[in-house]
């Protein structure tokens, strides 16, 4: 072939492409067709524009959809030139629009075969998703790194988000992000979700001030997480509305649960943190945020600061090291500062002569020159920080302590600095400080000192020398509990002491003990801390520790005489006044014998003694009144002297002493408003017959008083002294109500004394077994008892002499005894009562007619002359006895059989005298001198007494069984206490179960009179064999109240039964 053939068959391919591609682009698909199919073998025989008449024919078959027959072409296109990218494209794009799953395969050899460009990466990337090939992806991120401008492509939304495209990701959001307001909110997001997040805020600067990716970044790491999260919610997103809410509320458990929702929000955390007062929680909640952000230096700066607040300082300085290892720069001036507060200014200056390129302020400097000082006493520092020029408050301040160590050098032109201090900083103590010192040492002005020592105190500091004054001063105006809270926070040879005396003021004495023996470790030799350590020991009740006291006193010199006085009381010593004791230098000493002798006066009056109280009271009523007169301003003082004037009125019926008792507790009342000070003074007008006037002063007393049993009880009293017995009822329910278990027996004794008076017999049995049930032995109500006649007026009225009220029962007691038949005792109380017709009547019932004479009364002729003709009578008696039946001659010769071992033949001689004066007094006695005499197992025919069981039971037990004995003496003594406890245990112990139902009938006819432990414990054991659980559960808890220290023993039988 010619070469001007050839060059017309080139002519005419390039012709036909340019058609081509014409045609391809008005969519002439067919004339595309023709004009490729006549060329194409032309192309390849000339090989010329193979490449370009394939590629052409592969476009035409994708526009007309042909992908079988495009495929052909481009897969030839590729093999004509595997290095081109655009047949690769091609084919993407063919199995891209076939859908085709080769389209991986594609990709893959596409990439490995070409030379990929921009467009090609452009094309693949939106299927690197759906495809998640890891390969590939790999594949596709090293290209990315490789191309020119591919990192450009605006396709990082397109990459998948894993760890291996992270890098990639960022490279190329970092670069496009300055420009690109998009990739730079898509670069803040892939931070904060995937990287370091606290990368984010440097790139927020790119964005509008408005735009809510940058307002979200600041609210997560700004300084203002609260503002900066309610500009979030007023651009539409509500993802900070629950911080804002709990924020606002401040309330800590809502606003730490918001945090847990929002991963990254660093600044919620710390304004969380910031928010805890308390720093053991603090401490909590940071090591929390720090496992969500362990390497945020606030945070752990925070750490530090916290772990110093709580004293671990070491911790503190440990952090601050980790720190520095990871950033110098930031550590190390961090260091610094919490040396300088530690006050380790050596370590402070060595961190900074290492390195001379750590930057700190020049109050960090000033500081470290002051501690330095202190260390090495270089008084040119000192000159070095007064030749400071700043306004620093801290430096000013520091001036001021510069100034007042060069005081010797300066003179009064310290003064300046210390003002110029105060003003600088008004929250400062350490100038108010400074500036009082100079006025005390240097000026000598003492009021102004503690004036600004107390301000520096309010302030928060605490220097030893300024407590000492300030503890004073606010002692001085009263304020107790603070000078006691200064005293506290110093361990040094004052504290303790005055400590202890403001304690002692305060009435709490045990804690007062604890001082005084702090202050002993300092001053062993101080006598007045011994004596004020004895003063609250005897308070306290603790007479044996106090009297070591005195008896330490003692060995260091000179006695303490009022702690041995108070002691001799306590231990009820006889006490004297001497002429030598003064009145005016001490009360405790007088107010020791003079309780001493109220309580003779009330112990001699209720025995009726009223001469012997007489004779006490004559040297001491002039005492007294000098005494109310030189420390009436006391309370207690007052209130001892008007007991005192009151028993004298009891004593000597002269009303004029209950004036002066209504004075001392008129003026009590005033001193010391408390509840007991007015019941006094209502019981004084009421023994002056004015209870209209105590009832007001009660009434009153009771709006200030509405819980104290006690102004009830006495309200009562005088309501009902006035005859307004319904309110009086009311008053001394409300006392029981709100009294102990004895106070209530006393209110219901009254309630009682009021059923008595007005004639109500339901409200007198109610009540007398209401104070019966809380306090059996109460005086008041066996008295009333004996008025209701429903008992032995003669036990009775024992009980009630031996519980109490004995001045009030001893002028009755001989006349229930004469009625009981107890001649000796109504002998014997009718000599206490001093009543001479009592005894006159008390000697006739003994046939001692000669004394009955002796002290009848003799105007009472009848009487003289019956008891002259019965002495008569007796005398005649007496000379026509037998000699050997006299009682003592009978004792006698009984007393000589048995020192010659004739034990049976004295019983028998002591049987007769029984037998022959079973009427006389002694009889009894002669009963159980008999029971000693007479040996066990004797036949002798011993009588029983029913007034004895005890002697019954033994007298019972030598003719028979011990078990046979217990019936026999239960039977005839079936409410007897020993006897049924006999009779229980020998049931027990002989394992009679037939006899249990009576063991149980015996001991629960005793229980319902008497709270015995050991019946308890019996009716228990019973109760529990017979299977009766319930019962004995109700039995233990008896007892446990009863008797408190068994709990322990019966706690485990108790919590089996409960289970049970």
């Amino acid at each position: 072939m010619s070469k001007d053939q050839i060059q017309r068959d080139k002519r005419l391919i390039d012709g036909g492409l340019t058609d081509a591609k014409q045609y391809i682009a008005e969519k002439k698909y067919d004339e595309c067709k023709k004009i490729l199919s006549r060329i194409t073998p032309t192309a390849r025989r000339l090989e010329y524009h193979v490449f370009e008449t394939c590629f052409m024919t592969c476009m035409m078959h994708m526009k007309t959809e042909n992908y079988a027959e495009a495929r052909k072409f481009a897969e030839e296109c590729t093999r004509l030139k595997p290095d081109d990218a655009l047949p690769w494209k091609s084919l993407i794009q063919i199995d891209i629009d076939s859908k085709s799953t080769n389209l991986l395969n594609t990709i893959t050899r596409a990439l490995e075969i070409c030379q990929p460009d921009l467009a090609i990466l452009k094309q693949i990337a939106p299927h690197l998703i759906p495809l998640d090939d890891e390969n590939l992806i790999n594949q596709f991120v090293r290209l990315l790194d490789s191309v020119d401008g591919a990192l450009m492509l605006p396709i990082t939304a397109m990459l998948p988000e894993t760890p291996n495209t992270l890098d990639i990701r960022l490279k190329m959001l970092k670069l496009q992000a300055p420009k690109d307001l998009q990739a730079c909110s898509r670069l803040i997001h892939t931070i904060l979700e995937e990287s370091d997040i606290f990368q984010a805020p440097h790139w927020i600067q790119t964005l509008p001030i408005d735009n809510q990716d940058r307002i979200y970044v600041e609210t997560l790491f700004g300084d203002e997480p609260l503002q900066s999260a309610e500009k979030h919610i007023a651009g539409g997103s509500y993802i900070f509305k629950d911080f804002v809410r709990a924020a606002k509320k401040r309330d800590l458990t809502l606003l730490r649960n918001s945090l847990m929702v929002i991963p990254p929000f660093v600044s919620g955390w710390m304004y969380y943190i910031n928010l805890i007062n308390d720093p053991t929680v603090r401490l909590q909640a940071i090591n929390d945020a720090i496992m969500k952000f362990p390497n945020y230096v606030p945070l752990l700066v925070k750490l530090s600061e916290t772990k110093e607040e709580l004293g671990d300082t070491q911790s503190a300085i440990n952090i601050i090291n980790e720190i520095i290892k990871n950033d110098p720069c930031k550590g190390t001036p961090l260091l610094i500062r919490i040396l300088i507060r530690l006050g380790r200014g050596q370590e402070a200056e060595k961190l900074l002569e290492d390195d001379v390129h750590n930057v700190i302020t020049q109050e960090e400097r000033t500081m470290i020159d002051l501690l330095m000082y202190r260390h090495d006493k270089n008084k040119k520092r000192l000159q070095n920080i007064l030749n400071c020029k700043s306004d620093s408050p801290k430096i000013i301040v520091a001036k001021a302590e510069a100034a007042y160590n060069m005081i010797d050098e300066l003179g009064d032109a310290c003064e300046k600095y210390f003002i110029d201090a105060m003003k600088a900083d008004k929250n400062d103590p350490r100038g108010y400080l400074y500036f009082g010192k100079f006025l005390l040492e240097y000026k000598k002005d003492e009021e102004k000192a503690v004036f600004l020592f107390q301000k520096a105190y309010d302030l928060g500091l605490e220097d030893k020398s300024a407590l000492e004054m300030t503890s004073r001063n606010l002692a001085k105006q009263g304020k107790f509990e603070e000078s006691l809270n200064l005293c506290q926070k110093v361990d040094s040879d004052w504290s303790h002491f005055r400590a202890g005396l403001i304690l002692q003021k305060l009435g709490r004495h045990e804690e007062a003990c604890e001082e005084f023996q702090k202050d002993l470790k300092f001053n062993p030799e101080r006598r007045t801390s011994w004596s004020a350590l004895g003063q609250s020991y005897v308070v306290l009740g603790r007479a044996k520790a106090a009297m070591s006291v005195a008896q330490e006193i003692r060995k260091h010199g000179e006695p303490d005489l009022d702690l041995e006085f108070q002691l001799n009381s306590l231990f009820e010593a006889p006490l004297e006044w001497k002429e030598e004791y003064s009145l005016k230098e001490n009360p405790l000493r007088f107010t020791a014998y003079l309780q001493q002798v109220i309580t003779k006066l009330r112990m001699f009056q209720r025995f009726g003694r009223f001469e012997t109280c007489h004779f006490l009271t004559l040297n001491v009523l002039p005492l007294v009144r000098e005494f109310v007169q030189i420390w009436g301003s006391q309370s207690s003082v007052l209130k001892l002297c008007g007991d005192y004037f009151v028993e004298e009125f009891l004593i000597e019926k002269d009303k004029s002493f209950l004036n002066e008792g209504q004075v001392c507790f008129m003026k009590r009342c005033e001193i010391d408003r408390r509840a007991e000070a007015f019941i006094d003074l209502a019981r004084v007008l009421n023994l002056k017959d004015l209870p209209d006037q105590a009832t007001l002063v009660l009434r009153r007393a009771v709006k200030s008083f509405t819980d104290h049993s006690g102004v009830w009880m006495s309200l009562g009293i005088s309501f009902a002294l006035s005859k307004q017995y319904s309110y009086a009822r009311h008053c001394l329910c409300v006392a029981a109500k709100l009294a102990t278990s004895m106070e209530m027996a006393r209110s219901y004794a009254c309630v009682a004394a009021i059923a008595l008076l007005i004639d109500d017999e339901k409200l007198l049995d109610t009540a007398t077994n209401a104070a019966r049930s809380f306090n059996p032995y109460d005086p008041d109500v066996w008295q009333i008892l004996i008025k209701t006649e429903k008992v032995n007026r003669f036990d009775a009225s024992k009980i009630a002499f031996e519980f109490g009220s004995s001045r009030l029962i001893i002028p009755n007691l001989p006349l229930f005894a004469l009625m009981s038949g107890e001649t000796s005792d109504a002998l014997n109380f009718s000599f206490m009562g001093e009543d001479t017709n009592a005894i006159s009547f008390a000697f006739e019932a003994l046939k001692k007619y000669d004394f009955a004479l002796l002290f009848a009364n003799k105007d009472d002729k009848e009487r003289i002359e019956r008891l002259n003709l019965l002495n008569s009578k007796s005398k005649i008696s007496k000379i026509d006895k037998k000699e050997e039946n006299e009682p003592l001659k009978s004792l006698q010769l009984a007393a000589e059989k048995i020192i010659n071992g004739n034990r049976t033949e004295a019983g028998e001689i002591t049987l007769s005298m029984i037998n022959e004066n079973s009427s006389c007094s002694y009889s009894l006695d002669l009963e159980k001198s008999v029971l000693e005499v007479i040996p066990k197992g004797s036949k002798l025919d011993v009588p029983h007494s029913l007034s004895d069981p005890v002697v019954y039971l033994f007298n019972a037990m030598r003719t028979m069984s011990t078990y046979e004995a217990a019936k026999d003496a239960y039977q005839k003594f079936n409410r007897s206490a020993p006897i049924v406890k006999n009779l229980v245990m020998e049931i027990i112990k002989n394992n009679r179960e037939e006899d249990y139902g009576l063991a149980l009938q015996a001991l629960n006819n005793v229980a319902k009179n008497q709270n015995d432990r050991e019946i308890l414990r019996l009716l228990s054991i019973i109760q529990l064999k017979l299977g009766m659980k319930k019962e004995a559960l109700v039995s233990l808890q008896q007892l446990s109240i009863l008797s408190p220290s068994f709990f322990r023993k019966l706690k485990s039988t108790i919590n089996k039964l409960f289970i049970e």
